[in-house]
């Protein structure tokens, strides 16, 4: 059980660090500073399955990949891993958010 719930705080751990360096969607409001970075475009999908190239900006220490625009799919995609970990956790009754 303690191994599992470990497991758990690892993935939790990890996909919140995916989360944290994914794509961020551009500012709708201009920005005030003088050194502001022109927005990205979005990145629109017609397929609701994740492509490889999608797969690969997941991985925040990925250098190969090309420019990396913001995508909603990609933040939907996160969303639902971090919820399916939570609620795994939840049902076993698993403290994964406790000290070790």
């Amino acid at each position: 059980m303690t191994k599992a719930r470990d497991e758990s705080q690892k993935l939790l751990a990890h996909v919140l660090e995916q989360l944290r360096h994914r794509p961020k969607c551009p500012s709708l409001y201009p920005s005030q500073s003088p050194t502001a970075t022109v927005a990205k475009p979005i990145a629109l999908r017609s397929s609701a399955s994740r492509t490889t190239s999608e797969a690969r900006s997941l991985d925040p220490d990925n250098e190969d990949s090309p420019e990396r625009v913001f995508s909603p799919d990609l933040a939907f995609d996160l969303m639902n891993r971090l919820r399916d970990v939570l609620m795994i956790s939840l049902s076993q009754g698993w403290q994964i958010f406790g000290e070790k």
